[in-house]
This record gives C-alpha cells, sequence and structure tokens, in this order.
C-alpha cells in the first residue's frame, strides 16, 4: 500500500506511443546519470503524466534507489509547506540528523515544532538540501511531484532551492504538470523552472 504522497502502484501494462518520454525518465534512473537532473512531464490533464511518473518511480525503487513522493492537491495548495510535509514524511526520522538550526528550521517549517519561531524560507530550503544529501549518501535519491501546479509556493520554493543545487550524487527531481502538449523536458536545475 503506497504511503502518503507515493503514486499508486501501477500494474506493468505497456505504455503505448509514449517510447520517447520513457526513455527520458528511464534515464533519470537507468544508468544513473553522473549529474543531478530535473525533468518536467508536461501535458494536458488525462495524457498520462501520472503513468510515466509512476513508471520511473517503480523502476528507480527496483534499482534500489529511495522514491520521495508527493502529489499535490488543490485543497493545500494554500498550505504553506504541506508539500514538503508529505514529501519528506516517511524520512522525517533522519532529520534528527541535520544541525540544530536546520532542524529547528524544518521541523517549525512542517508544524512539528511546539515553539516553531519566525520561519525562515532559505534555511527551510537548506535543511531540505542537507536532509537529501545525507539520505543519497545511502543511497541514490529520485523525487517526483506529480500534479506540482497544486503544491504549495512555499513548498515548490524549497524544492526548487534543494534542486538547484543537487550535487551528482544527491539526486534527480522529476515533476509532472499542466501545460501545452506532451513534453519531457530537461530543465538545468530548477524544479520550478516555467512550463
Amino acid at each position: 500500500m503506497p504511503g502518503p504522497g507515493d503514486l499508486p502502484p501501477q500494474r506493468p501494462a505497456p505504455i503505448i506511443g509514449r517510447e520517447a518520454a520513457l526513455a527520458r525518465l528511464r534515464g533519470l534512473v537507468d544508468p544513473v546519470p553522473q549529474e543531478s537532473q530535473v525533468l518536467l512531464v508536461i501535458g494536458e490533464a488525462g495524457m498520462g503524466k501520472t503513468v510515466l511518473l509512476a513508471d520511473a518511480a517503480g523502476r528507480a525503487r527496483s534499482a534500489g534507489m529511495r522514491v520521495l513522493s508527493v502529489t499535490g492537491r488543490e485543497s493545500e495548495s494554500k498550505l504553506a509547506f504541506a508539500g514538503l510535509h508529505q514529501l519528506l514524511r516517511p524520512v522525517l526520522s533522519s532529520a534528527a540528523g541535520l544541525p540544530r538550526r536546520r532542524a529547528q528550521a524544518l521541523s517549525g517549517a512542517l508544524g512539528l515544532s511546539a515553539d516553531p519561531g519566525a520561519l525562515d524560507p532559505l534555511l527551510t530550503g537548506v535543511a531540505v538540501l542537507t536532509l537529501l544529501s545525507d539520505l543519497s549518501e545511502r543511497s541514490p535519491v529520485l523525487v517526483v511531484a506529480d500534479d506540482a501546479q497544486w503544491l504549495d509556493h512555499s513548498s515548490l520554493h524549497a524544492m526548487a532551492f534543494a534542486g538547484s543545487r543537487l550535487d551528482a550524487r544527491t539526486g534527480r527531481v522529476a515533476r509532472g504538470c499542466p501545460g501545452a502538449g506532451p513534453a519531457v523536458r530537461l530543465c538545468p536545475g530548477i524544479p520550478g523552472a516555467a512550463s
């Protein structure tokens, strides 16, 4: 059963007519690239972005990668850091190993601190980057954001900050969002890059 934010398991049914998009996404996980990559899967509603992302996530898990997923929800799009909470919930115990200020910033942003203090978006972004870097020392990390148009701005900014600073061993980011026509585009470093 998928956890919070996980993409639903997909039956291995053939995906027809999407060979180029599949090849691009599969390139995130096989072989592991020499440098970090951010891919945007852009297309109209119903064109299969979720299926493409689920395929990449499944292949990443099979290859031994850690997959962190978030699915944007319109009902949470105005709640600061709701998407980040969904994304990081499976690995929050690892946040205890962060340097104190970063751990406090992340805990405060995610509403897990009794006294969160003033939110610091930069320090929260640094905490996310550090957490992803620490996790990647154990195994490669794939971050998947589906329906990204519904993610709250605070989460997108923290993910963009971390995504733009990923080094080669840290991870890969795949993001699905609406746009004109089906496409899988390589974007240099920033998950928030406009479609």
